[in-house]
């Protein structure tokens, strides 16, 4: 399976270069969002946190960042439905969707600057 059918390929590095994000000082101060709109152009924090969950590469470390998964060589993905993971074993794992025909959820309601520390996730629309 090619990872050139799906929309966006980045390796272990360029994950925890994003991952450092999720920490909840530069949520609040908007470097979050800044770093995603620069490096992952039509994506948003929360999308990336699911595909990444999705795909059991997303390791949450309490009062730390978040970061990938150690094994990760690279990560191919549309969305939480399509993705593949390259592992250090040589193996790949594939989500079930097929490549190239999902597309990444819009973000829903307004988002806040909540941040969950458990699931990685900025809260969005509350409800309130």
């Amino acid at each position: 399976m090619s990872g050139q059918l799906y929309k966006e390929v980045r390796t272990k590095k360029q994950l925890n270069e994003l991952l450092h994000y999720g920490h909840s000082l530069p949520v609040r101060r908007g470097y979050t969002d800044e770093y995603v709109r620069e490096h992952y152009p039509d994506w948003t924090w929360n999308a990336l946190v699911r595909v990444l969950t999705a795909a059991g590469v997303y390791v949450g470390r309490g009062g730390s960042p978040p970061c990938c998964d150690d094994r990760v060589v690279r990560v191919h993905f549309d969305s939480e439905q399509a993705w593949r993971v390259e592992w250090d074993d040589g193996t790949n794992t594939v989500g079930p969707a097929v490549p190239g025909t999902t597309a990444p959820d819009a973000a829903r309601g307004r988002e806040t600057i909540a941040f969950d520390i458990g699931t990685g996730l900025r809260l969005e629309d509350l409800g309130i």
